[in-house]
């Protein structure tokens, strides 16, 4: 990759399937391109280079996440959420969020030895730390995910339960934002 990026940033690579997208190995051409709309990030179009048939098979199974979205939905979705996580919101919160990390850390130390701090901290914390950040009651959220590996590999992949559906929140909170029916423009 290394030499591709020295030598030819811009280079046609050869896929599982035959196809031959361009590999751009350069951040500032990456840029570039993500600003193009002539481009898509929608795996659902026609000639979208997937990675493998695996992949392929499983963005075709799954609802679309806003990360496979061209604009404008994606840009109207980002807005929806982006508002939780500014600077000083996150700030805000880290008071919060160091008790809860203590929490786990004291049931992990009060607990066997050795301990796991991958399933007592690694996992569990997250879900709390989101339910703050989105103003989700934690009574409500969906149970821990867990390991699909007895050890983590070296690019983990986590399962977890479908949560049910919320019922509506009080308030304006980014959950309740993206749980509204969506006006087509």
């Amino acid at each position: 990759m290394m030499r591709l990026h020295a030598a030819q940033p811009l280079s046609r690579v050869r896929l599982w399937d035959g196809s031959t997208p361009w590999l751009v190995t350069r951040y500032d051409d990456q840029r570039a391109l993500y600003g193009d709309q002539r481009l898509s990030v929608d795996p659902t179009r026609p000639g979208f280079p997937h990675m493998s048939a695996a992949f392929q098979e499983a963005l075709s199974k799954n609802r679309p996440s806003f990360l496979h979205m061209d604009d404008p939905d994606h840009a109207r979705i980002r807005r929806m959420v982006t508002g939780p996580f500014i600077i000083k919101r996150i700030e805000a919160m880290r008071p919060a969020i160091q008790n809860m990390t203590d929490d786990f850390i004291d049931t992990m130390l009060a607990g066997p030895n050795p301990a796991d701090p991958v399933e007592a901290l690694a996992l569990p914390l997250p879900s709390p730390v989101i339910c703050e950040l989105l103003g989700v009651p934690y009574e409500d959220h969906a149970p821990p995910p867990t390991r699909l590996w007895p050890t983590p590999p070296s690019a983990p992949c986590w399962a977890s339960p479908s949560p049910p559906r919320p019922p509506p929140l009080p308030g304006d909170t980014p959950a309740q934002r993206l749980h509204q029916p969506q006006r087509r423009r």
